[in-house]
Protein backbone atom coordinates (compact mmCIF):
# COMPACT_ATOMS: atom_id res chain seq x y z
CA UNK A 1 0.00 0.00 0.00
CA UNK A 2 2.76 2.60 0.76
CA UNK A 3 4.43 1.90 -2.65
CA UNK A 4 1.14 2.29 -3.98
CA UNK A 5 0.73 5.52 -2.79
CA UNK A 6 3.80 6.46 -3.62
CA UNK A 7 3.43 5.75 -7.48
CA UNK A 8 -0.17 7.59 -7.91
CA UNK A 9 1.11 10.97 -8.16
CA UNK A 10 5.19 10.47 -9.33
CA UNK A 11 4.64 11.90 -12.32
CA UNK A 12 3.95 15.36 -11.89
CA UNK A 13 4.71 15.53 -8.24
CA UNK A 14 7.99 17.28 -7.60
CA UNK A 15 8.36 16.14 -4.02
CA UNK A 16 7.84 12.26 -4.82
CA UNK A 17 10.91 10.17 -4.98
CA UNK A 18 9.89 8.86 -7.97
CA UNK A 19 9.71 12.07 -10.33
CA UNK A 20 11.72 12.71 -12.98
CA UNK A 21 11.95 15.74 -14.54
CA UNK A 22 11.93 15.18 -18.52
CA UNK A 23 15.10 17.12 -18.62
CA UNK A 24 17.04 15.14 -16.17
CA UNK A 25 20.37 13.03 -18.02
CA UNK A 26 21.46 10.22 -17.34
CA UNK A 27 25.12 11.17 -17.95
CA UNK A 28 25.69 14.49 -15.82
CA UNK A 29 28.18 14.74 -13.87
CA UNK A 30 26.60 16.15 -10.75
CA UNK A 31 30.29 16.57 -8.85
CA UNK A 32 33.06 17.80 -9.54
CA UNK A 33 36.19 17.19 -9.48
CA UNK A 34 35.20 13.39 -9.73
CA UNK A 35 35.68 11.09 -6.93
CA UNK A 36 39.94 9.90 -7.42
CA UNK A 37 40.46 7.99 -3.80
CA UNK A 38 42.07 11.31 -2.38
CA UNK A 39 38.60 13.60 -2.11
CA UNK A 40 36.03 11.02 -0.53
CA UNK A 41 34.53 13.29 1.74
CA UNK A 42 34.35 16.48 0.02
CA UNK A 43 32.92 14.33 -3.00
CA UNK A 44 30.33 12.46 -0.91
CA UNK A 45 29.07 16.27 0.67
CA UNK A 46 29.02 17.12 -2.21
CA UNK A 47 27.09 14.34 -3.84
CA UNK A 48 24.48 14.01 -1.63
CA UNK A 49 23.90 17.74 -1.40
CA UNK A 50 22.94 17.22 -5.22
CA UNK A 51 21.14 14.35 -5.10
CA UNK A 52 18.85 15.86 -1.86
CA UNK A 53 18.32 18.70 -4.26
CA UNK A 54 17.05 16.46 -6.67
CA UNK A 55 15.28 14.13 -3.98
CA UNK A 56 17.20 11.27 -4.55
CA UNK A 57 19.01 10.89 -1.14
CA UNK A 58 16.72 7.92 -0.47
CA UNK A 59 18.58 5.74 -3.12
CA UNK A 60 21.95 5.72 -1.97
CA UNK A 61 20.64 5.76 1.85
CA UNK A 62 18.49 2.71 1.29
CA UNK A 63 15.77 3.82 2.46
CA UNK A 64 14.00 3.38 -0.96
CA UNK A 65 13.91 0.01 -1.11
CA UNK A 66 13.39 -1.83 -4.03
CA UNK A 67 9.63 -2.98 -4.40
CA UNK A 68 8.89 -6.21 -5.81
CA UNK A 69 8.51 -7.41 -9.29
CA UNK A 70 4.86 -7.46 -9.52
CA UNK A 71 4.76 -4.41 -7.62
CA UNK A 72 3.14 -1.64 -9.53
CA UNK A 73 5.95 0.96 -8.54
CA UNK A 74 8.62 -0.96 -9.54
CA UNK A 75 9.56 0.50 -13.30
CA UNK A 76 9.64 3.84 -11.61
CA UNK A 77 11.77 2.75 -8.87
CA UNK A 78 13.84 1.55 -11.49
CA UNK A 79 14.25 3.94 -13.30
CA UNK A 80 15.36 6.07 -10.47
CA UNK A 81 17.71 4.11 -9.21
CA UNK A 82 19.24 3.79 -12.42
CA UNK A 83 19.46 6.90 -13.25
CA UNK A 84 20.87 7.71 -9.98
CA UNK A 85 23.56 5.05 -10.41
CA UNK A 86 24.55 6.24 -13.81
CA UNK A 87 25.14 9.67 -12.10
CA UNK A 88 27.44 8.28 -9.83
CA UNK A 89 29.72 6.61 -12.30
CA UNK A 90 29.57 9.53 -14.12
CA UNK A 91 30.92 11.49 -11.04
CA UNK A 92 33.73 9.06 -10.36
CA UNK A 93 37.67 8.69 -12.29
CA UNK A 94 37.19 6.34 -14.61
CA UNK A 95 39.49 3.99 -12.32
CA UNK A 96 37.14 3.54 -9.90
CA UNK A 97 34.05 2.76 -12.25
CA UNK A 98 35.21 -0.21 -13.21
CA UNK A 99 35.31 -1.61 -10.08
CA UNK A 100 31.57 -0.40 -9.76
CA UNK A 101 30.75 -1.20 -13.19
CA UNK A 102 28.30 -4.18 -12.47
CA UNK A 103 26.46 -3.33 -9.36
CA UNK A 104 23.16 -2.96 -10.06
CA UNK A 105 21.83 -0.58 -6.92
CA UNK A 106 22.73 2.81 -6.34
CA UNK A 107 23.04 2.03 -2.61
CA UNK A 108 25.67 -0.32 -3.18
CA UNK A 109 27.70 1.35 -5.18
CA UNK A 110 27.81 4.07 -3.07
CA UNK A 111 28.04 2.02 0.04
CA UNK A 112 31.31 0.22 -1.44
CA UNK A 113 32.63 3.45 -1.94
CA UNK A 114 32.02 5.00 1.65
CA UNK A 115 33.81 1.75 2.90
CA UNK A 116 36.95 1.94 0.67
CA UNK A 117 37.43 5.36 0.40
CA UNK A 118 36.36 6.82 3.87
CA UNK A 119 38.72 4.71 5.88
CA UNK A 120 41.57 7.64 5.03
CA UNK A 121 39.71 10.00 7.19
CA UNK A 122 42.24 10.28 10.04
CA UNK A 123 44.47 10.78 7.57
CA UNK A 124 42.84 13.55 5.85
CA UNK A 125 42.17 15.13 9.71
CA UNK A 126 46.15 15.51 10.45
CA UNK A 127 46.83 17.30 7.70
CA UNK A 128 43.21 19.77 7.95
CA UNK A 129 44.62 20.41 11.45
CA UNK A 130 48.02 21.42 10.67
CA UNK A 131 46.84 23.75 7.90
CA UNK A 132 44.73 25.01 9.57
CA UNK A 133 47.07 25.96 13.28
CA UNK A 134 50.02 27.09 10.89
CA UNK A 135 48.16 29.13 8.48
CA UNK A 136 49.08 32.85 9.01
CA UNK A 137 47.82 35.94 7.33
CA UNK A 138 51.23 36.66 4.97
CA UNK A 139 50.74 38.68 2.24
CA UNK A 140 47.29 38.01 1.97
CA UNK A 141 44.48 40.59 2.48
CA UNK A 142 41.66 39.81 6.29
CA UNK A 143 39.01 38.72 3.57
CA UNK A 144 41.63 36.04 1.94
CA UNK A 145 43.17 35.08 4.55
CA UNK A 146 39.45 34.20 6.70
CA UNK A 147 38.24 32.53 3.79
CA UNK A 148 41.37 30.07 3.94
CA UNK A 149 41.08 29.75 7.68
CA UNK A 150 37.16 29.33 7.23
CA UNK A 151 37.28 26.54 4.47
CA UNK A 152 39.95 24.30 6.58
CA UNK A 153 37.67 24.74 10.04
CA UNK A 154 34.22 23.95 8.28
CA UNK A 155 36.11 21.00 6.36
CA UNK A 156 37.28 19.66 10.03
CA UNK A 157 34.11 20.58 11.31
CA UNK A 158 32.23 17.93 8.81
CA UNK A 159 34.46 15.05 9.19
CA UNK A 160 34.36 15.79 13.45
CA UNK A 161 30.91 17.56 14.43
CA UNK A 162 29.42 18.05 17.66
CA UNK A 163 26.73 15.37 18.11
CA UNK A 164 23.13 16.16 19.10
CA UNK A 165 21.87 14.90 21.82
CA UNK A 166 18.75 12.24 20.95
CA UNK A 167 17.83 10.78 23.72
CA UNK A 168 13.95 10.46 25.03
CA UNK A 169 14.74 12.50 27.79
CA UNK A 170 16.62 15.36 26.56
CA UNK A 171 20.04 16.39 27.93
CA UNK A 172 19.92 19.93 30.33
CA UNK A 173 23.12 19.89 31.57
CA UNK A 174 24.34 22.50 28.94
CA UNK A 175 27.57 20.28 28.44
CA UNK A 176 26.91 20.42 24.70
CA UNK A 177 26.39 24.14 24.33
CA UNK A 178 29.52 24.45 26.21
CA UNK A 179 31.44 22.17 23.84
CA UNK A 180 29.75 24.31 21.04
CA UNK A 181 31.14 27.34 22.53
CA UNK A 182 34.21 26.21 23.38
CA UNK A 183 35.13 25.29 20.14
CA UNK A 184 33.73 28.72 18.07
CA UNK A 185 36.12 30.27 20.88
CA UNK A 186 38.92 27.99 19.21
CA UNK A 187 38.16 29.21 16.45
CA UNK A 188 38.34 32.81 16.85
CA UNK A 189 41.51 32.71 18.63
CA UNK A 190 43.19 31.00 15.83
CA UNK A 191 41.56 33.57 13.51
CA UNK A 192 43.16 36.32 15.36
CA UNK A 193 47.13 34.62 15.99
CA UNK A 194 47.44 34.43 12.44
CA UNK A 195 47.16 37.74 12.02
CA UNK A 196 49.97 40.51 11.02
CA UNK A 197 51.36 42.33 13.55
CA UNK A 198 50.42 45.91 12.55
CA UNK A 199 46.97 43.98 13.84
CA UNK A 200 48.56 43.28 17.23
CA UNK A 201 46.83 46.54 19.12
CA UNK A 202 43.36 45.38 17.64
CA UNK A 203 43.82 42.09 18.40
CA UNK A 204 44.70 42.34 21.79
CA UNK A 205 41.73 44.53 22.68
CA UNK A 206 39.01 41.94 21.07
CA UNK A 207 40.72 38.76 23.44
CA UNK A 208 40.09 41.05 26.67
CA UNK A 209 36.60 41.27 25.70
CA UNK A 210 34.70 38.94 27.96
CA UNK A 211 32.87 36.94 26.78
CA UNK A 212 34.72 36.27 23.06
CA UNK A 213 32.92 38.17 20.33
CA UNK A 214 31.53 35.29 17.42
CA UNK A 215 33.80 34.84 14.47
CA UNK A 216 31.56 37.16 12.21
CA UNK A 217 31.40 40.34 14.68
CA UNK A 218 35.74 39.85 14.87
CA UNK A 219 36.12 39.61 11.00
CA UNK A 220 33.96 42.69 10.30
CA UNK A 221 35.56 44.59 13.40
CA UNK A 222 38.92 43.70 11.37
CA UNK A 223 38.06 44.65 7.71
CA UNK A 224 37.34 48.00 9.40
CA UNK A 225 40.39 48.36 10.68
CA UNK A 226 42.32 47.31 7.34
CA UNK A 227 40.33 49.71 5.81
CA UNK A 228 41.60 52.49 8.14
CA UNK A 229 45.17 51.34 7.60
CA UNK A 230 44.57 51.23 3.88
CA UNK A 231 43.31 55.00 3.80
CA UNK A 232 45.99 56.17 6.16
CA UNK A 233 48.99 54.58 3.84
CA UNK A 234 46.87 56.59 1.10
CA UNK A 235 46.48 59.97 2.10
CA UNK A 236 50.19 60.35 3.26
CA UNK A 237 51.10 58.97 -0.19
CA UNK A 238 48.61 61.50 -1.73
CA UNK A 239 49.86 64.42 0.89
CA UNK A 240 53.52 63.94 0.52
CA UNK A 241 54.28 65.38 -2.99
CA UNK A 242 51.57 68.40 -1.94
CA UNK A 243 53.95 69.13 0.82
CA UNK A 244 56.68 68.86 -1.52
CA UNK A 245 54.78 71.46 -4.04
CA UNK A 246 54.43 73.95 -1.09
CA UNK A 247 57.90 73.95 0.26
CA UNK A 248 59.70 74.23 -3.32
CA UNK A 249 57.05 77.87 -3.68
CA UNK A 250 57.98 79.22 -0.31
CA UNK A 251 62.05 78.14 -0.11
CA UNK A 252 63.50 78.31 -3.45
CA UNK A 253 66.47 75.57 -1.59
CA UNK A 254 64.12 73.29 -2.36
CA UNK A 255 64.08 73.57 -6.04
CA UNK A 256 67.50 73.05 -8.35
CA UNK A 257 67.55 74.20 -12.09
CA UNK A 258 65.80 71.08 -13.54
CA UNK A 259 62.55 71.77 -11.45
CA UNK A 260 62.85 68.44 -9.14
CA UNK A 261 62.43 69.66 -5.32
CA UNK A 262 65.84 69.08 -3.26
CA UNK A 263 67.32 70.52 -0.14
CA UNK A 264 70.10 72.69 -0.98
CA UNK A 265 73.17 73.13 1.54
CA UNK A 266 74.61 76.04 0.19
CA UNK A 267 73.39 79.64 0.96
CA UNK A 268 74.18 82.04 -0.97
Amino acid sequence: MANQSIITDYHNNPSNPYFLHSNENPALILVTPPLNGKNDHSWARAMKLTLQSKNKLQFIDGSASQPPLDDPSHGAWLRCNTMVLSWIQHSIEEGIVKSVLWIDLAADVWKDLRERFSQGDIFRIVELQEEFYHLNQGKLIISDYFTQLKTLWEEIENFRPIKICKCSIPCSCGAVESLRAYRDQDYVIRFLKGLNDQFAQVRSQIMLIDPLLGIAKVFSMLVQQERQFNNSITSTLDLEPKILSINSQQNPQFRNNSGVNTYSRSRA
